[in-house]
Formats: structure tokens, sequence, C-alpha cells
């Protein structure tokens, strides 16, 4: 080693001594409570560079041969190994002052004493290397004399200015770092940042190659930490897009079992008496689901009665910790998933398609590293932002691929096989449980009525008949019912515990609504005064059957009242034509709350919120709102119910200042109504007697949709959800337009745009878009043929025709034709429609900002047609039918003069297209037009 190359490293050393000194200062004034903004950013990536500068000094020469180089050596490791100390307290101190939780995590004692501790042992290794290198390790390096013969070399200006600073200092006499180097940190820390910013300066002589390979080294770091980010928001927004609103609501709101019943669920009938069900045992075979959980059987089957609890027992086995033990018996470390089908709910709810997307989330969302996997595996998969942009062919091959690889074995509860609506029934999803067998880490328990296709199929695995086996828990449940009217006196013992308990036991035959429903008319009776004489004729009168009961709740509270049939008809009505609704499109978070029925029903505030576009105060809506409720308890016979709604997220609502007023009225927003029962619903919608209660209101289809969905544009008006999407809102609106009705169409059209531009409604199928500019309210209606009437003729009216015209010709969504689905003649309906566009624009080359599909941002400097070109690119995926429906776009495009030389910004994606394309064997000479 030279002197000149040990005089360079010494003097690096004392300035990262400096630097780090500094720093040092910094965080533990920062601990005594200064703020960090007093701390330039400059320092740290100062003792960073000259850090790096100084390892990249030592491993340039060759292996130290002399003592002063071997203690040079090892000083200037230690000074790195401070160094990247410090940059960690740096980090962890910036990081969460950006979180904004500094102050929080400070006050953490344990962690704080540590850093502080760590800070002092720090500065104590910094003195000793100071006082080493100022005492005799930097005069056995170079003398004073040598330092005056360099400064008098011809060369010597050609070195670099910090160590021409240094070495007139030493020569001197000057040893201490203050006078090496503190004079220079201003200079070399702005010598430093601009190399660190620009990355462009010249290298000192002195820096070699490992410096470069540092550099790179941490821009490395630098891409891996964006990387990470772009990861985080693409696991998000996958998971975002199998959610779907209600996914756990069915689950939710199932019945939470009676204290002390269904633990014979978990007792072997052979072995313990406790589960000795009757001297009739042998006329109830039933295989024992605690052996079935430890065994290597894959399919359990949970039989019923409508009504018997099915779901109850589901949510049972869910809930109960022996359902682990038993599990672990079978595999260490089970995962359990679960969904439940609801017939009333949404069509995500009672659907296949609803089945695995909840699957998927619950088993990605758990797991980080399959959540990655997956990741992967969609990268020839177009984006997904919601349920409605997967196929089901998709949504089964992922399914599969991710339980065949789960790294844990994993337990499904699946309830309610009949109350799938999709066309084929349950057809698909027994095939899928089929498929679920080959799978040796799974098992499935399901549940459903007896239904003769799901009996055909589901009896050969083991199963039991609930309502053969309930008996015992149904007596406890009658008993601790009537126990409190008999420990008052209002009934005697032996009618409540053997008349009365023996009569609704007895006709209930093992349907445990029936005896809820009976027991409640029962203590009503009681509640009235009624004799026991006139109880027991009570009881004898209740039919059997849960129809005939339904129809006996009705007539014996609205059997000669008008107005209350009429009331009760029209609740009925609305929550089956908004099943039918959200059936055709996806359910809006605000469906069915106290708050969406009172606005669907009361025409004053449809009229002052819609017609007048004016407001009510939240007084006068709180009161219409505890009517509805009063109304809906006291008129629908107790078909139907108010329950508290937890799938609904108040932190997903966002309240502005002026909207601060309505706030009381949160909790109407979030208690919801339903059928008491899947039965109950069934009676009042596909029966002859619940077909002729609803007559009693005569209001139309189409009128219950308007209303329906201006109530729900009512709730988006007053409260901001961040589920609101104006897409699905215009799918609902669509069904209005499928009826002919064109002057409610364009009302409720012409109030979605106002309140969309008002940002009531996000824009975006995810929740993850961004709000930078939002695509024209037009373009997000253009999907459905129905609107272009309606569109085209307001593009007309506009005083800027032409701009108008060409801002939704940039945000279109070409792909929205190609949907699932979509036959030709709407194929036609929207080329027709992109050239009239083309017509009104009069100009398809100006450029200006695309707010088009799945951007992240917008694209500036696009034109229409390169828009549609981009799209094609990124976006579309290719078949026989796309290619013709893309060449009759492109002829349109070129009728319209475009500009062929414009540039089109296309690396955003390109390469995962340009592999999907690939693989399904398309011709790469599409890409060229």
């Amino acid at each position: 080693m030279s002197g000149l190359e040990a005089l360079s490293i010494a003097c690096n050393i004392m300035q990262v001594i400096s630097f780090a000194r500094e720093t040092i200062g910094f965080c533990k004034a920062v601990y005594e409570g200064q703020s960090l903004n007093t701390y330039s950013e400059n320092s740290i990536e100062s003792l960073a560079a000259i850090s790096a500068r100084l390892e990249a000094h030592y491993y340039g020469v060759t292996t130290p041969q002399t003592e002063q180089e071997r203690e040079l050596e090892t000083i200037a490791r230690k000074c790195n190994v401070t160094a990247r100390a410090l940059e960690d307290e740096v980090w962890f101190l910036t990081s969460h002052q950006a979180k904004g939780n500094l102050k929080q995590t400070l006050s953490v004692s344990l962690k704080t004493i540590w850093r502080k501790n760590r800070l002092k042992r720090l500065e104590s290794s910094l003195r000793n290397h100071q006082h080493t290198m100022e005492t005799y390790l930097l005069a056995r390096v170079c003398t004073q004399s040598d330092a005056i013969k360099l400064r008098q070399r011809e060369d010597f200006q050609k070195l670099s200015k910090d160590i021409r600073y240094f070495v007139s200092q030493y020569s001197a006499g000057c040893t201490n770092v203050t006078d090496l180097v503190q004079q220079e940190i201003v200079s070399t820390k702005s010598h430093v940042s601009n190399e660190v910013t620009t990355a462009t300066g010249a290298i000192s002589t002195h820096v070699t190659r490992k410096a470069n390979d540092i550099h790179e080294r941490m821009a490395q770091m630098e891409i891996r930490a964006e990387s990470q980010s772009s990861t985080t928001e693409r696991r998000n927004r996958l998971l975002e897009s199998l959610r779907y609103p209600g996914m756990n609501e069915r689950k939710n709101d199932s019945t939470d079992s009676h204290s002390g019943t269904f633990q014979w669920i978990f007792v072997h009938d052979g072995n313990n008496e406790e589960a000795t069900l009757g001297d009739d045992e042998d006329d109830k075979p039933w295989d024992s689901f605690s052996d079935w959980l430890k065994s290597n059987s894959q399919i359990y089957w949970i039989s019923g009665k409508p009504g018997s609890g099915k779901s109850t027992l589901m949510k049972f086995i869910l809930e109960s910790s022996s359902t682990i033990s038993g599990l672990e018996i079978w595999k260490d470390k089970p995962v359990i998933l679960s969904h439940f089908f609801w017939k009333p709910g949404s069509r995500m709810q009672n659907s296949l398609k609803g089945f695995i997307c909840s699957i998927l989330h619950q088993c990605l969302s758990s797991s980080t590293t399959m959540l990655d996997s997956t990741l992967i595996t969609l990268e020839l998969l177009l984006p997904k932002d919601s349920v409605t942009d997967w196929s089901i062919k998709e949504l089964k091959e992922v399914c599969l691929a991710v339980l065949k690889a789960y790294p844990r074995p994993i337990f499904i509860l699946l309830d309610g096989l009949d109350e799938i609506c999709d066309p084929e029934g349950p057809r698909p999803i027994l095939k899928l449980l089929d498929t679920f067998q080959l799978l040796p880490n799974l098992k499935v328990c399901v549940s459903s009525r007896p239904e003769p296709l799901l009996q055909s199929f589901l009896s050969r695995h083991q199963h039991l008949r609930l309502q053969d086996l309930t008996e015992d828990d149904m007596w406890e449940y009658a008993e601790a019912q009537l126990q409190p009217f008999i420990d008052t006196h209002q009934i005697s013992q032996e009618f409540g515990r053997a008349t009365a308990t023996h009569t609704l036991v007895f006709k209930a035959e093992g349907v445990f609504l029936w005896l809820h429903l009976a027991t409640r008319s029962l203590i009503s009776g009681i509640e009235n005064g009624d004799t026991e004489e006139y109880l027991q004729r009570r009881l004898a009168d209740l039919p059997k059957e849960l129809s005939d009961l339904y129809c006996d709740m009705w007539s014996r509270l609205n059997g000669d009242n008008r107005i209350y049939r009429e009331a009760a008809a029209l609740y009925f009505n609305l929550l089956i034509s908004g099943q039918t609704l959200n059936e055709e499109t996806y359910e809006s978070p605000y469906s069915f709350s106290i708050f969406h029925i009172m606005a669907t029903t009361q025409i004053q505030v449809q009229e002052a919120f819609i017609d007048k576009r004016s407001v009510m105060d939240a007084e006068s809506l709180e009161r219409l709102c505890d009517q509805t409720t009063h109304a809906i308890q006291v008129r629908c016979a107790g078909l139907l119910e108010t329950f508290p709604n937890p799938s609904f997220a108040l932190d997903q609502i966002l309240l502005e200042e002026w909207e601060a007023s309505y706030k009381p009225l949160l909790p109407r927003v979030t208690t919801a109504v339903r059928f008491i029962h899947r039965s109950a619903y069934d009676f009042v919608s596909g029966t002859e007697e619940g077909r002729r209660i609803r007559s009693h209101n005569t209001s139309d289809q189409g009128t219950m949709y308007i209303q329906l969905i201006k109530g729900e544009m009512i709730c988006a008006k007053l409260f901001r959800h961040r589920l609101q999407k104006i897409i699905l809102l215009l799918q609902q609106i669509s069904m209005v337009a499928d009826l002919g009705l064109p002057e409610p169409l364009y009302q409720l059209l012409r109030t979605a745009w106002i309140w969309y531009d008002d940002k009531r409604y996000h824009h975006g199928i995810g929740i993850l878009c961004h709000d930078n500019g939002r695509p024209h309210f037009f373009a997000k209606a253009a999907f459905d043929s129905a609107f272009h009437t309606f569109i085209l003729a307001s593009i007309k009216e506009n005083s800027n025709t032409a701009q108008l015209a060409m801002d939704i010709l940039r945000d279109l969504d070409y792909s929205d034709a190609m949907k699932p689905g979509i036959p030709p003649d709407r194929q036609q309906m929207f080329i027709n429609f992109v050239r009239d566009l083309i017509y009104l624009s009069k100009n398809v080359r100006l450029k200006g900002v695309c707010h088009g599909i799945a951007e992240s941002q917008p694209v500036a400097f696009l034109s229409p047609a390169g828009s549609f070109i981009r799209q094609c690119f990124l976006y579309f995926e290719l078949s026989y039918q796309s290619l013709c429906y893309l060449i009759e776009l492109m002829h349109t495009f070129v009728d319209g003069d475009p500009d062929l030389d414009e540039r089109i910004p296309l690396a955003s994606g390109l390469d995962r297209h340009i592999a999907y394309w690939q693989s399904v064997g398309q011709p790469r000479g599409f890409f060229f037009f």
C-alpha cells in the first residue's frame, strides 16, 4: 500500500467518524424530544456514500502487509459497521415518522432503551477510533514531513479536494478530526449529495471497481424495495378481485345454537351413554361425525328437513374447539374454511362462482406464500379487479391448483347445497366435490335438504339425518323458553314441563324453526293472560307443516285488515324484487337496510332528493326509519325480521363535513331486513297462498325496480361508501331499460351522472383504482346499448360537442362488447355507437388524457384512436370472434383518419400479454397493424 493510498483511507476514516458522530448527535436529540425535521437527509446520504467509498478504498488495495496497515484496516471495518448501524437507526426513525407513529413507537420503553444503549456503544466506539487515529496511527501512516513533501509534488492539485484539504491541514500540524474534516463537511455533503442524486459525477481516482459494485448493489436494493411495494399492491388487487358484498353474511347471520345443544355431534353414539338418543336407537343409524373428522374419509353429509337447524349446526361445528381437536388426529395444523349458500341473497351468495371466490379468498388471505405463487400462476391471465373479471373456468382452475398445493390440510364446511340458484342447479358443485376427492389433503362437510338429486349423490358418503337426532335438544330448548313463566307462576309446572313441552316437541317433528315459531306463539298467549285451557287449545290448533304455520301466523295478524295486508305485501314484494335485481347485477352495500327500505317506500323522500335535488333534515329521516321498522315488525306477521348487519363496515363510509348531521342515521343503515328463514321466503314467493298475500300490493315489476334504485341512490347521496361502484348502479338501471320505460330511465341516468361527477360513486371496478381524474360518466355507461340514445342526445346538447365526444372515445372500454354472453347484435350496436362518436368528434387525432380501463394512473397525450390501439395490445383476450370485432372497430377508426405515426405507450404489462398470446397460439403478426 503506497503512502498516498494509506493517506486516502485515513482521510475517509476521519470523514466517516465526523459524519457518524453528527448522526449520533441527531439520533440522541430525537430520543430526547427534538423534531426529526431538523435533520438534513444529506447527512445520512453522505455517511452512506463515504462509508461505501471507504470500503471501496480498502477492498481496492492488496492485503495489508504492515502492522499499521492492518490496524488501519481494522478501524476502517469497524467504522463501516458503525455507519451501517446508524443507517438502520435513521431509517427506523424516518420510516416511523412517515407512518405518523414515531412518538407512539418511541414510547415503547424496551425498544427505546435498547436503541439508546446501542447509540451509546456506537458513540464510545467512534470516540476510541478517533483517539487512535489522532494520537498515533495517523502519524505512523503519514508523518507531518511526508505531508509537506506531498503538498510540494507537481501532481498535488490533481488530488481530490477533500484529500488536498486534509493534507494541507495535517502538514500545518492539525491532527484532530475537527480541524481535518469539520470545515469541509458542508462542501463534502454538497458534493456527495450531488453524486447520490444525479449518479453521474466523476469518481475519485482512488475509487476502485469495488465501489461500482457497491453502488450497483445499493441500486438493486432500491429496485427490490420498489418491487416489494408492487407485489403488495398486486396481492391486494388479487384479493379484492375475489371479495364481494355479503360474502360472510349468511354465516354471520345464522342463529347461534342454544346452550347445551348439539353436543352429541362430537360423541360416538356407541361409546358414550350421553349420546343415547332413545330406546329405538337402532332405528336412527348415523355415521359418527367425530370418527369421520379423525379418519381419511373425505365427505360427510348433514341432511335435514327445512328449518331443522342445519345452518345452526354447521356454525356450531365451525366454532367448536372439538372440530380442530378431531382434525388434528387426521393431519397436523389443519385450516378450516367455510361457505354458507343463501338462496334469498345476492347472485354471488347463491352461486358456484360465489363459493369458489369465497374459498379462494380465505385460502390466499391466510397464506402469503400461496398468494405469491398464485400471482406467478396468473401472470398469463388478464388483470383481475373484481369478481366480474373472472370466468367460472378460470376460478375452478385456480381453486384446484391452490387447494392441491396448499401447505396445510384443509377442512371445508359447505352449508346449503340446496340453496344454489345456478341454471344447472347443484350439478356443477357436485362435480366439483367429486374432483375434491382427488385431493388427499382435503375434507368437506356439506349440509342440505334431502332433495332427490342431492340424496342420490351424497347418500353414498358418511351422513346423518338431523331431524332424527335433535329430540333431546328440542326438549331442552322448549323447557328453557317456558321456565321463566313457570318461575313467575304464570303457568303451572305440570302444564309447562309436561303438556306444553311434550306437545311442542311432538308436533315439531325435528324442525327447530317450527318449534321456535310455535313456542313464540304460545309465549304470546301467556303474556296476554290466556288460561291454560285456552293455551292448550292454541297448541292443538297449531298446524304441523311450516307452510301451514306461516298461513296461520298471517291470518291471525292481518286476515281482516286491508291496510295491514297492503303494507306487508309491499315489503314482501320489495325484498323479492330486490333479490331479482341483485341476481342480474351485484348487491349494493346498502341493499335492504332499514334506511334503504325507507327511502324506497317513502315518495316524499324521493321527491326531495331526486326530483327537487334538495335535502331533508336528519330528524325527519330518522322518524321515517323508525316508522318503517315498526311497520315491518307489526305488519309482516313475523315473516320478516330486522337484524344488525355484521358484514356492513362503518369504516368504509366517508362522511364529509356537510354530511355530519346525518351521522345519527348510521344505525339505520347498518340494520337490515330479511325473511326469517329460507322456508319463509319459499312460502311467500313460491306457494299459492304466498302469491295471494303478495297480490294485495299491485305495483308492477318496473315500478319496484325504479323505487329500489332510487332508494339506493339516496343512500349513496348521504353516505358515500368505498364500495359504491357506478358500474353496479348502471347495471341495475339497465334492468329498467329492458322494461321499456324511457322517462324513468332518463331521470335515473341524469341523477346518476350528477352524483358520479360529485364523487358519490366510485369510478373503478375494484377499490384499488386511482382517483386522479375519472373516466367520463358516458364512457362508463356505454356498455349497454339501451343507454346510447341518451348519451348521444346529451352530447349533441352540449356546447362543446366535439370535445365531449373525443373525451368519451378516449375513456371507452372497448372490451365491454367482448364480455361473455354478449350477442353479435350487441357488438354491432357498440361499433355503430363508436362510429357515431367519431363523427361527432370530427378529429380522432387530437390528443388528451385517457382515463381508460385498468390504468393505475391516467395516461397523457393519447388520441381516441391511440387509446383504442393501446387497449388492443394490453387488455384483449384474443379469439376468432374478438378478432372479427376488433378488425371492424379498426376499420371504423381508419375511416376517421387517425394519426398512423402516433407514439403509444405500451410498456405496462406488455410482456405478460405477449406471453399470453403466444401461449394460446395466436399469430404474432397481429401486433403489427
